[in-house]
């Protein structure tokens, strides 16, 4: 089974690459989707920084907790030529990695 720390290094990769790309994406977007998506862009990159090589991920509740933010990526992978969708999962990856974050932070906290 593979470990919270590289499921939250290949979400990292696809985020990364999305943000890469992003001027190729504007094409099916509106102005206004295109902002909402790069805000939540923005933020999930912000999330995902913080995840970044924790050691609780290695433990079930952090790996699993990865797996969702990594499944939730590749869905947006997917989406990215249907402005709504995509928009709608940047939200769910952003969303995750904010929760896992924050666990990782309370976690850190109580650890000390």
């Amino acid at each position: 089974m593979t470990d919270g720390r590289q499921l939250i290094e290949d979400t990292r990769a696809i985020i990364l690459e999305i943000a890469a790309g992003l001027d190729s994406l504007k094409e099916p977007f509106s102005d206004d989707e295109f902002a909402e998506f790069e805000m939540y862009l923005e933020s999930a990159q912000k999330w995902v920084k913080l995840c970044r090589k924790k050691v609780w991920l290695r433990g079930k509740e952090g790996t699993d907790m990865a797996q969702g933010c990594l499944e939730a990526a590749e869905r947006l992978q997917a989406s990215l030529d249907d402005p709504e969708a995509a928009i709608d999962a940047m939200a769910e990856v952003s969303s995750k990695l904010e929760s896992l974050a924050r666990v990782i932070s309370t976690k850190s906290q109580v650890l000390t």
